[in-house]
C-alpha cells in the first residue's frame, strides 16, 4: 500500500501540473456559474461584438441546432447582421432575435441544476404567444447531455457545451491568423476551461480515468473519507440550528437545511404551492454543505408560491441591496414563471480552503464562528427589514 501510494504520487505530481496550468476562468471559478457562461455567449453571438469573429459562431450555431433538431429555417449571412443577444430578458437566459428575420431563438443554461417542467413549458407558452408571426426555436444547454424532461422535450432542443466547445474551437483554428491575440487567448482558455471541467474524453481526464483504475482501492478510501466528513460536518451543522430556539427547522436533505427565524415565520403567509416547503413556507434560509465543492453558504430564497408573494419579497430585497446582497453582486431579475423562486442572499460561512486545511472539528468550529458573525452581525437587520413592510 505504501508503494502504491509513493508511485501513485508522483503520477499524481504530473497531472496536478497540467491541472494547475493558468486559466483566467478558473481562476475566477466561474466553472459552475450559469450566468457567467450565459455572459461569455452572449458576448460571442453578438454579431457586433468585439471578437472580431462577426455572424460567424451565431451563423455555426444555428445551423447545428437546426440539423440537430431537425428544423428547416433558412438564414443568410446576411440576415445573422441584424440579431441581436439578449441576457436575461423575462428571466430567459439568452434570447437570440431578429425582427427583420422574424426569428427567435430561446436558449435556458442549465449547468448542474435541473430542469423544471413548469418552467420550459412557461418560456415556451409566453413566446409562443408573444411572436405568433416569428420562426420560434427553442434550445436546452446542458454541460452533461440532459434530455428536457417530458413532454416538452418535444419542443426543447438538447444541445451541449460539448458541441459549443467543437464550434468555438473551430472558428478560432480557421480565425486565429485575423483575430487579435488577446480575443484567442481569452477565447482559448475558456474552451480550455470546458474541456478540463466537463468533457470525458479530454486527455488530461483519460489520464485521471487510468490513474483511478490503477489505483481505485486508493480513491476509494479517499472518496469514503470526504463522505464521511461531510456528514459530520453536516450533522454538526443541524444539531446547532436545532438547538438554537431562535430558529424553526423546515427540511433536511442531502448537503441541505432549510430553516426560518421564529421571527419572520408568524409573519410572512403560508402560500407555498408545492413541496418546497414542509410547512407551505415562501421565504426560507438554507445552509449548503456541499460535497463536491467543500464549502458551506448561507442563502435566503422564496420558494414557489403565489408571485404576488414572491414579489413582495424580492421587491424588499431589491429595495435594500445594501442588506441583500448575493456574494456582494446585485439580484438576478425577478423569476415570473409560476414555479420559480429568487435568491435574495447568498453569504459564504467556510471557503473551500479551509475545508482543505482543516480537520473535521475545525471545519465546524469555524461554522459555528461565521454563523455566530451572521447572526449578531446581519441577521437583525435582514429579519427587521422584512418584519418591517409586512407589519404595515
Amino acid at each position: 500500500m505504501i508503494k502504491n501510494l509513493q508511485t501513485m504520487e508522483s503520477e499524481l505530481k504530473r497531472l496536478q501540473n497540467i491541472f494547475r496550468k493558468f486559466n483566467l476562468f478558473s481562476i475566477l471559478g466561474i466553472a459552475n456559474w450559469e450566468i457567467k457562461h450565459s455572459n461569455f455567449l452572449s458576448w460571442l453571438f453578438n454579431p457586433k461584438g468585439n471578437h472580431g469573429l462577426g455572424e460567424k459562431f451565431l451563423s455555426l450555431f444555428l445551423e447545428s441546432v437546426k440539423i440537430k433538431g431537425n428544423k428547416d429555417y433558412k438564414l443568410k449571412p446576411k440576415d445573422l447582421i441584424g440579431f441581436s443577444a439578449i441576457r436575461e430578458e423575462n428571466n430567459m437566459d439568452i434570447t437570440l432575435q431578429s425582427r427583420v428575420s422574424k426569428f427567435i431563438c430561446i436558449i435556458e443554461n442549465k449547468i448542474h441544476a435541473p430542469a423544471r417542467l413548469e418552467q420550459l413549458k412557461d418560456y415556451r407558452k409566453r413566446i409562443e404567444a408573444s411572436y405568433t408571426s416569428y420562426t420560434k426555436i427553442f434550445v436546452f444547454l446542458t454541460m452533461k447531455d440532459i434530455v428536457p424532461p417530458e413532454p416538452e422535450n418535444k419542443y426543447w432542443i438538447q444541445f451541449s457545451f460539448r458541441e459549443i466547445n467543437q464550434i468555438i474551437e473551430k472558428l478560432i483554428n480557421e480565425n486565429k491568423k485575423n483575430l487579435d491575440q488577446e480575443v484567442v487567448m481569452f477565447i482559448n482558455q475558456y474552451t480550455s476551461m470546458i474541456r478540463r471541467n466537463f468533457m470525458k474524453d479530454d486527455k488530461f481526464w483519460e489520464s485521471i480515468k487510468e490513474l483511478y483504475v490503477k489505483y481505485k482501492d486508493i480513491f476509494q478510501q479517499v472518496n469514503t473519507f470526504i463522505r464521511d466528513r461531510q456528514k459530520e460536518v453536516q450533522k454538526e451543522i443541524i444539531k446547532h440550528i436545532k438547538n438554537d430556539e431562535t430558529f424553526i427547522i423546515d427540511k433536511i436533505m442531502k448537503g441541505t437545511l432549510r430553516f426560518i427565524p421564529k421571527n419572520l415565520d408568524s409573519v410572512i403567509p403560508k402560500d407555498g404551492i408545492d413541496d418546497w416547503s414542509t410547512k407551505k413556507r415562501v421565504l426560507l434560509f438554507e445552509l449548503w454543505n456541499s460535497e463536491t465543492h467543500e464549502y458551506i453558504d448561507l442563502l435566503i430564497f422564496t420558494g414557489h408560491a403565489p408571485i404576488n408573494l414572491r414579489k413582495r419579497l424580492y421587491k424588499i430585497a431589491e429595495n435594500n441591496q445594501n442588506i441583500f446582497k448575493i456574494f456582494n453582486s446585485k439580484l438576478q431579475n425577478f423569476n415570473e414563471s409560476e414555479s420559480g423562486g429568487n435568491m435574495l442572499f447568498r453569504h459564504r460561512l467556510v471557503e473551500t480552503k479551509n475545508y482543505e486545511q482543516f480537520d473535521s472539528d475545525e471545519v465546524i468550529r469555524l461554522f459555528k464562528v461565521k454563523f455566530e458573525e451572521f447572526c449578531t452581525k446581519i441577521l437583525p437587520s435582514l429579519t427587521s427589514t422584512i418584519i418591517k413592510e409586512f407589519q404595515t
